[in-house]
């Protein structure tokens, strides 16, 4: 049965009974939902107590049966001629949970928030499905990057179940109740010089969800939670009722950030026609090759796995590869099948550029190296041609993460992330960490037009109830699935 959801504003008179055609939220398919009415209606639980939302004049308690509850006072009502209340009380049955991690080694704990307190531009989000990022694992495996306690995970889809007053998505729609949603990881302050240009990926004030901390008033921080309070100052945007949770649930995270990935290779050359290396067959390296292949790039997608590298056939890629040496021999191969006459017009060689989640390698350019400049830059049985140069105009490493089979954060200053200096190539090479609002809108874009076109709800290969949050973590840690589900239930 879905969760009902009444509330009242600061400063009303007494509570009323909800009247007899107040609707609260309906299921009547797996893609249509309900626009609810509210009316103040006073929740009263078992034990006597009014439970309302927690302030931060409460303080929150976990007890043995592993549920949180707080009691508040009824708020003083508004004095007449003052100024209208701009938060609103949200009392939900029945009472969202989060996954509480508290610490490496430790189990979640779960807490129950019976109430939230919804101020202007806020909205209460049910989780339709959440996903669990490889940085997911990687925190409770190591700690590393988070503190305890918090409620972990930032992939995820909703629907909106309560709204604060003046609430709006990205481009000024006015939210309601109903609508299905996905939100940016991050929260800007909104007053900074960066979040007014639209880089809340530089803001220094940042809130972020699945990361910070656990606190008062916002428990329901993260998307391992039935629910998510996503405040104020949040990129928040609708998505299509005929696209999948699967698909839909990374954006925020994997697919923005290969949105971020192409557009800076993209401002640096143009792709159309050209060949790009991409590093790592995981689920950013996938959408990567599927939005290049969407540009009309050739992608070559290096993977030491066999089953992440075939897979990437379905996404786009052009070829695939094992390793440094494979790129070596395909990009030979496609220089000396152009130099005698045969192959495309636009064969594989002389990359422009190399972009990979994690580090893709110094070993990599330095493949492409040899292989463009031994291999044959002339007409079959021309020996005056010059042979030509390397032609990387961009090297993309995409956000470190720690790495979970070694519990150490990946460096990349070193290894296969180093630049060597004797590449005689003038390289823009940039690091991308976090993603822009601009990035979960170009996000949303492409999910909505090439869902159907590559198989990328076939990724989140097991899904697990919220309870059983450990189970999926530990899944996650085997390395054997792109993305892991994780299903709140009630929707």
């Amino acid at each position: 049965m879905p969760a009902r959801s009444v509330t009242r504003r600061r400063g009303e008179g007494p509570y009323r009974p909800a009247p007899a055609d107040s609707a609260v939220l309906r299921s009547p398919s797996v893609h249509q939902r309900a626009t609810a009415r509210w009316a103040p209606l006073r929740s009263v639980d078992r034990g006597g107590s009014c439970r309302t939302p927690l302030g931060d004049d409460d303080e929150p308690t976990i007890t043995s049966g592993g549920t949180m509850r707080a009691t508040r006072h009824p708020t003083t009502p508004t004095v007449p001629g003052t100024a209208a209340p701009t938060r609103r009380d949200v009392i939900i049955r029945p009472a969202p949970l989060a996954m509480v991690w508290q610490g490496p080694g430790a189990a979640h704990a779960t807490i129950a928030v019976p109430g939230v307190s919804l101020g202007e531009g806020d909205v209460l989000v049910a989780v339709e499905l959440a996903t669990i990022c490889p940085s997911d694992a990687a925190a409770v495996l190591t700690g590393v990057g988070v503190t305890a306690p918090l409620v972990l995970g930032h992939e995820q889809v909703g629907r909106i179940v309560a709204v604060g007053l003046d609430a709006t998505t990205s481009d000024g729609t006015r939210l309601v109740v109903g609508m299905r949603v996905v939100w940016s990881r991050r929260i800007g302050c909104g007053e900074c010089a960066s979040c007014s240009r639209g880089a809340t990926s530089d803001c220094r004030n940042a809130r972020e969800y699945g990361v910070d901390r656990l606190r008062r008033g916002w428990e329901l921080s993260g998307g391992f939670a039935s629910h998510v309070l996503v405040r104020a100052g949040t990129t928040i945007l609708t998505v299509p009722e005929v696209v999948p949770a699967a698909v839909l649930a990374p954006l925020s995270c994997a697919t923005a950030l290969a949105a971020a990935a192409v557009e800076h290779i993209g401002s640096v050359v143009e792709v159309d026609g050209q060949t790009v290396i991409v590093a790592g067959a995981d689920l950013v390296g996938l959408t990567v090759a599927a939005m290049l292949a969407d540009e009309g790039a050739h992608a070559v997608v290096v993977e030491p796995d066999a089953t992440r590298r075939s897979r990437a056939l379905d996404f786009g890629a052009h070829g695939v590869a094992a390793g440094p040496s494979e790129v070596e021999r395909l990009l030979r191969a496609g220089r000396a099948s152009v130099a005698s006459g045969h192959g495309t017009a636009s064969p594989l060689a002389r990359p422009i550029a190399v972009v990979g989640s994690g580090t893709p390698g110094g070993s990599l350019v330095d493949a492409v190296w040899v292989a463009d400049t031994s291999a044959p830059d002339r007409e079959q049985g021309d020996e005056s041609a010059p042979e030509s140069m390397v032609d990387v105009r961009a090297v993309v490493n995409l956000r470190e993460v720690p790495d979970p089979a070694s519990g150490r954060k990946r460096d990349a200053s070193r290894d296969e992330g180093a630049i060597s200096p004797s590449w005689p190539i003038d390289a823009q090479v940039v690091t991308l960490q976090r993603t822009d609002p601009r990035h979960l809108v170009a996000a949303v874009d492409f999910a909505s037009n090439a869902w159907f076109r590559y198989p990328f709800a076939d990724l989140v290969s097991d899904r697990y109830p919220l309870e059983r949050l450990d189970d999926a973590l530990s899944d996650a840690l085997s390395g054997s699935a792109l993305r892991i589900g994780i299903e709140p239930g009630g929707l």
